[in-house]
């Protein structure tokens, strides 16, 4: 699975509100790049957006390809969530290719009156900036490391190692769940969809969360199907939101998106397990993981392409549309709409099919 060609960026924010993250350099932002992300960029263009006293506010990888949409609306994105300059970052060698990716993307920046404070490149591991000496990234940068080590911050090698975590080669649980999912979703009475949706948030909220166990092949026969019901679906996803409502911290962050993950790689190419990874996709782009957004809604679309929230969270994404849109859908409604016959607004931005 490669980068979505309708895709043009990929985009975190921080996730806990109380946490801030200043950047003064261009080593700084070296060095924060793969935790930003999720992963280690590489054959891309990395842009972090800094809001008033150089504090970072998103973090964009665009691919560096021949062909690609226009940046526009992706700028203007950021315009409008308050970013006021960006740094560059170029992961590979410059080229003709990568100089004129660079001047369409400053053009455009200029246009949204977004100030380029630095443009620099990494090769194997060495920052090369103008003016100044090349450096090892891994010996620069110690505070900012340690920040997203206190905040539980990590990353993996690179974007395919990230795609690993949720799918490939089927497992033995995957195996033995695709002969017990059904064709058709089971219908169920109120008592079963508000008893599976608590075991549910239950298994995703419990701390600690040091270690990730696998729910059994039974129970995870009973929850893919339930999920493809929206008065369970939304109603989990509203309780593991909830916290954000009031821009509370969220101690299940992480674990919760492991957890939904390690569900995703074991399920089977199924559409009943398609709403698990559209579940999947919508908590990491409330959370800011917009890597793994992308990659769980490539999932879901592509073993159920009719699955309207992955389509939504995806095109979302690629537009560099803001996580609060999702948020405020959730808090139109309630947890006792959703458990009966409401159902989640999903945001106009970034959809490519109705609702």
């Amino acid at each position: 699975m490669t980068a979505s060609d309708n895709s043009f960026a990929r985009h975190r924010q921080l996730p806990d509100p109380s946490a801030t993250l200043a950047l003064r350099n261009i080593e700084h932002c070296a060095v924060a790049v793969p935790y930003l992300l999720g992963f280690v960029p590489s054959n891309s263009i990395v842009l972090i957006g800094m809001k008033a006293d150089h504090v970072v506010g998103a973090c964009v990888r665009i691919p560096i390809q021949p062909v690609s949409p226009s940046p526009m609306g992706f700028v203007r994105s950021l315009r409008s969530q308050g970013i006021q300059a960006v740094s560059l970052i170029v992961y590979g060698q410059f080229d003709p290719l990568v100089g004129s990716c660079l001047e369409r993307i400053r053009d455009e920046l200029m246009m949204a009156s977004i100030d380029v404070l630095d443009v620099a490149g990494i090769h194997d591991g060495i920052l090369i900036s103008p003016g100044s000496e090349p450096l090892v990234v891994d010996e620069v940068g110690d505070e900012v490391r340690a920040w997203f080590v206190e905040q539980g911050w990590g990353y993996v090698s690179n974007r395919e190692s990230l795609i690993a975590c949720v799918t490939g080669e089927p497992t033995e649980t995957a195996r033995k769940l695709s002969g017990l999912l059904p064709v058709d979703p089971p219908v169920l009475i109120s008592a079963d969809r508000r008893a599976i949706e608590d075991e549910i948030v239950r298994y995703l909220t419990h701390q600690p969360a040091r270690t990730v166990e696998l729910p059994s092949t039974h129970t995870l026969a009973c929850w893919l199907p339930a999920l493809e019901d929206r008065r369970v679906r939304e109603p989990v996803l509203y309780r593991l939101t909830k916290p954000l409502f009031t821009r509370e911290s969220v101690p299940w962050r992480t674990c919760a998106a492991d957890r939904l993950s390690l569900i995703v790689r074991h399920s089977p190419e199924h559409p009943a397990s398609a709403p698990v990874a559209a579940v999947l996709a919508a908590w990491a782009w409330t959370v800011g993981n917009g890597a793994l957004a992308q990659i769980a809604s490539e999932v879901a679309l592509a073993r159920d392409p009719r699955n309207v929230l992955a389509d939504v969270v995806g095109g979302a994404v690629g537009v560099g549309a803001h996580p609060d849109l999702w948020l405020n859908a959730l808090k139109s409604s309630t947890l006792r709409r959703l458990r009966s016959h409401d159902r989640i607004a999903p945001p106009a931005s970034g959809s490519r099919q109705s609702a």
